[in-house]
C-alpha cells in the first residue's frame, strides 16, 4: 500500500470504469442482456438501465393477470431488484429523444417530470411499441393495452371498479393479444357486454384456420359479440365503423403496434411504420455503436414477446463484442415459432406459426405448458439469480483518501482556482445549517435533488428561503471522463431545486455518492409557549428509512420505492396555507420522536392510533434501523406497538414537516394528526 503524508491509499473501485453503456427500457430483450452481462461482466463498462417504472410486466403473463389467473408481483419483474443484484445503475425516466452527434440521452424523469439527460458511449434501445392510435378521436377515448404498466392500471382503476355494473366493453384488435384480452376481460367481468372489433383481414389473420375457427366458437359460446370494422374514427362512447356504429363504456385497443413517437425525431434510420431499421447483429445502420431489439426494431416479424425473449442473449453477445472490438454475430431468427394463446379456464391452445398447415393442439395440457414457459422465464429474474462472484482486483493505483481524491477540476459554482472562497454579501441575521446524504437510489441526478430537498427544509421550516449554498460532492472512484458525468448529473439534479446564490464548492472520487450542503437562509424558529391539549402533526407519512434499507434486502418491491419518490418534493408544498405552529421542525435522520422530543421540552405526549406510513414495508421482517434515535427518544415511545415504534424512530430521508398547533387549529387535508400534549412528567420551576 502507498503512504502519503495524510492518508493511507487503497483501491477503492477494482476496476476502474470507463465506457458507459446505456439500456433503455426494460423489456424482456434487456432483461436478459442484464443477467447475462451480470454473470460475465465486460471489464470498464458501466451499465445503466433506464425504464419509466421499477417493475416492467412480462406480456406472455397479462392476459392471466387479467382473468385473476396471476397476481401483480407473478407478472411483473422487480427492475430495481436486478439492477442491484447485476450492480448496475437503474434510472427512473422516460426516454424523449436522441442526439447522435452529442451522444446524449434526452429523458423525462418519470417522478418530478423535469428534463434531464445521459450521455453515452455505447446505446442499446428495447423501448416497446404502442397501439396506434391515429384513428381520429381515439386519443383520449380508448384505453391502449401497451404500454402494459400504464394498461393495467388504468383497467383496474376503470373497467375492474365497474365490473358489477351491466356496461358494455369493446376491445379494437384482431391479433392474438386482442382476442386474448377479450377472452380474459369476458372471464373476469361476465357482467359486461363484451364485443371484439376486428379489421377488414377478419379475426386473426396469418393465424391457422382452424385456430380462427375455434375462436369463433368460443367467443359465441361466451356470448362475445365480434364486429368487422376497421374503425374510420372513434366518437364519444361510440365507435364508427363506416355504415354502423358500436356503444361502449370502456374501449380497450390492441391493434397493430407502432414505434414511440420520439424516435421520428432522431437520426436513425427508420422504416415506413417508424420501427428502427437494424443490421444482422441488431445494430443501427449507420450507427455502429447504437443497437435495437424488441418491438421498436424491424425485423419483418410479428411484434411478439417470443423474439425479445430470444433477442436477449444475441444482443448481449454482440454488445460484448462489439465494445471489445471484435466482430459481431447475426442473429438468425427463426422462421417458424410457437404460439400459445390463453383461453382462461385452465385451457389454450398451441400451433408454430406461421404455417397455415400448422398442427393445432388444445387442452389443459396446453395451458399447463404456457404456465410453465412463463413461470419459468419469470424465475430467471426472481428466485433463481445465481450469487454473482466478486471481481478480482485489478492493477489500479490505489487512490489516496486525502487531497489525492480530488475529482477533476470541473466547475461546481463559483470556482476560481486561483482561490477556494467566495463572496456572500449579508445583511441581518443568518441562518446557516450543513447536511450531507449519501445515495440512496443509486442516480445521482436524483442524488443532487433530494440532497437539495433534504437539507432545505431546515430552513424552510423556519419560514426563511435559501439564499446561497456551498456543495462537497463525492462520486464514484472511475475514470475521469465518467467522474465528469456524474459531477454533471449530479449538479443538474442539485439545481432542480432553488437554492439561492451557488458559491461553489469541493468535488472528490470515493467509495459512494455522496452530497454535503451547506446553506444560508434568512428566517427564525417557532419557538411559541407550549401548553397540554396542542396537537402534534405531520405532513408526510413515515417509513422511508424502512423502505430503503427493505428494497437493498429484497424485502420492499421497486414500485413502492417509485411512489415514495413520486411524493418526493420540496417541503415549501406541505408549508402552504398553513397558519404558524408554536413549534416546527423538518423530520430526517433522528426519526420522529427524536425530533419531537427536542420540540416539546418536558411535555408528554398521548400517541392517536396507528402511525401513518408508505405502502410496501414488512413490520415483521423490519428491525428498528437506528438503536440511537430509539435511546434519544426516551419515554415518548413507551408503551408503542411494534410497529409504531419501528416508525416513531425510524431514520427518514426527507421526513416531512412535523409541527404543533392550538387544539381547535385545523390545517390542510394532507396534515396527519399523530399526538396531543400532556403534562409534563416533573413540575416545571
Amino acid at each position: 500500500r502507498r503512504i502519503c503524508d495524510h492518508a493511507i491509499g487503497y483501491p477503492l473501485n477494482v476496476n476502474r470504469l470507463h465506457t458507459d453503456l446505456i439500456l433503455v427500457g426494460g423489456g424482456h430483450a434487456h432483461v436478459g442482456v442484464i443477467r447475462a452481462l451480470a454473470m460475465k461482466p465486460i471489464a470498464g463498462v458501466r451499465i445503466t438501465l433506464v425504464n419509466s417504472a421499477s417493475e416492467t410486466p412480462y406480456s406472455g403473463m397479462l392476459p392471466g393477470l387479467i382473468a385473476g389467473q396471476y397476481d401483480w408481483d407473478q407478472c411483473h419483474i422487480d427492475l430495481l431488484r436486478l439492477s442491484r443484484w447485476a450492480q448496475i445503475r437503474f434510472v427512473r425516466a422516460r426516454a424523449v429523444g436522441l442526439d447522435t452527434q452529442a451522444q446524449t440521452l434526452k429523458l423525462i424523469d418519470s417522478a418530478s417530470g423535469l428534463e434531464r439527460s445521459l450521455h453515452y458511449d455505447y446505446l442499446s434501445l428495447n423501448p416497446g411499441a404502442t397501439p396506434n392510435l391515429d384513428v381520429p378521436g381515439a386519443r383520449g377515448r380508448v384505453l391502449a393495452v401497451k404500454p402494459i404498466a400504464h394498461f393495467i392500471d388504468q383497467f383496474e382503476r376503470q373497467v375492474l371498479a365497474a365490473k358489477d355494473a351491466r356496461h358494455h366493453s369493446v376491445v379494437v384488435g384482431a391479433g392474438v393479444g386482442a382476442v386474448e384480452v377479450v377472452l380474459a376481460s369476458n372471464l373476469r367481468i361476465p357482467n359486461h357486454q363484451w364485443t371484439l372489433v376486428v379489421g377488414q383481414q377478419g379475426l386473426l389473420p396469418g393465424v391457422p384456420q382452424l385456430v380462427r375457427e375455434h375462436i369463433q366458437q368460443v367467443c359465441v359460446d361466451r356470448g362475445i359479440r365480434l364486429v368487422k370494422g376497421p374503425v374510420v374514427r372513434v366518437e364519444p362512447n361510440q365507435l364508427i365503423l363506416g355504415d354502423q356504429s358500436v356503444p361502449f363504456d370502456h374501449c380497450l385497443w390492441n391493434t397493430t403496434a407502432a414505434a414511440p413517437e420520439w424516435l421520428r425525431d432522431t437520426e436513425l434510420p427508420l422504416d415506413k411504420l417508424g420501427f428502427v431499421q437494424v443490421e444482422k447483429d441488431l445494430s443501427v445502420k449507420g450507427h455502429p455503436n447504437i443497437f435495437v431489439a424488441g418491438d421498436s426494431a424491424a425485423l419483418n416479424r410479428p411484434k411478439a414477446g417470443v423474439f425479445a425473449v430470444r433477442a436477449g442473449p444475441v444482443l448481449a453477445q454482440n454488445l460484448r463484442r462489439r465494445i471489445q472490438g471484435k466482430s459481431t454475430l447475426p442473429w438468425r431468427i427463426q422462421r417458424r415459432w410457437l404460439a400459445i394463446l390463453n383461453l382462461g379456464r385452465g385451457q389454450a391452445l398451441a400451433w408454430r406459426g406461421p404455417d397455415e398447415q400448422a398442427r393445432v393442439f388444445k387442452g389443459a395440457w396446453v395451458w399447463w405448458l404456457k404456465d410453465w414457459i412463463d413461470r419459468r422465464f419469470m424465475s430467471k429474474f426472481s428466485s433463481r439469480l445465481p450469487v454473482l462472484r466478486m471481481q478480482q482486483p485489478s492493477e489500479d493505483p490505489p487512490l489516496c483518501l486525502g487531497c489525492g481524491g480530488k475529482a477533476p477540476a470541473q466547475a461546481l459554482g463559483a470556482v476560481d482556482l486561483a482561490r477556494d472562497a467566495a463572496t456572500l454579501d449579508v445583511q441581518g441575521p443568518l441562518q446557516v445549517t450543513t447536511d450531507s446524504l449519501t445515495d440512496p437510489l443509486g442516480d445521482p441526478w436524483w442524488l443532487g435533488r433530494l440532497a437539495a430537498m433534504h437539507a432545505a427544509g431546515d430552513i424552510q421550516v423556519s419560514g426563511g428561503q435559501v439564499l446561497a449554498h456551498t456543495s462537497s460532492i463525492t462520486v464514484p472512484d472511475n475514470q475521469s471522463n465518467l467522474v465528469a458525468r456524474d459531477l454533471e448529473y449530479t449538479r443538474e439534479g442539485l439545481a432542480s431545486i432553488e437554492l439561492g446564490q451557488n458559491l461553489g464548492g469541493h468535488s472528490a472520487a470515493g467509495v459512494q455518492a455522496n452530497l454535503t450542503l451547506t446553506l444560508m437562509g434568512d428566517g427564525s424558529p417557532c419557538r411559541g409557549d407550549l401548553a397540554p391539549g396542542q396537537r402534534v402533526w405531520i405532513s408526510r407519512p413515515l417509513g422511508s428509512g424502512l423502505l430503503f434499507s427493505g428494497a437493498m434486502e429484497n424485502r420492499v418491491r421497486g414500485r413502492f420505492i417509485d411512489r415514495w419518490c413520486d411524493r418526493a418534493i420540496d417541503l415549501s408544498y406541505d408549508l402552504e396555507g398553513i397558519q404558524t405552529p408554536v413549534r416546527m421542525t423538518d423530520i430526517t435522520g433522528f426519526g420522529l420522536a427524536g425530533h419531537l422530543g427536542s420540540l416539546i421540552d418536558d411535555y408528554g405526549v398521548q400517541w392517536q392510533g396507528d402511525l401513518p406510513t408508505y405502502d410496501g414495508i414488512d413490520f415483521e421482517a423490519m428491525p428498528v434501523l437506528a438503536a440511537s434515535n430509539a435511546s434519544l427518544a426516551g419515554n415518548l415511545i413507551d408503551g408503542l406497538s411494534v410497529r409504531n415504534h419501528a416508525l416513531a424512530v425510524d431514520p427518514q430521508t426527507l421526513g416531512g414537516v412535523l409541527a404543533i398547533w392550538p387544539a381547535d387549529y385545523q390545517p390542510p387535508k394532507n396534515w396527519i394528526h399523530v399526538a396531543t400534549l400532556i403534562e409534563p412528567a416533573t413540575p416545571k420551576v
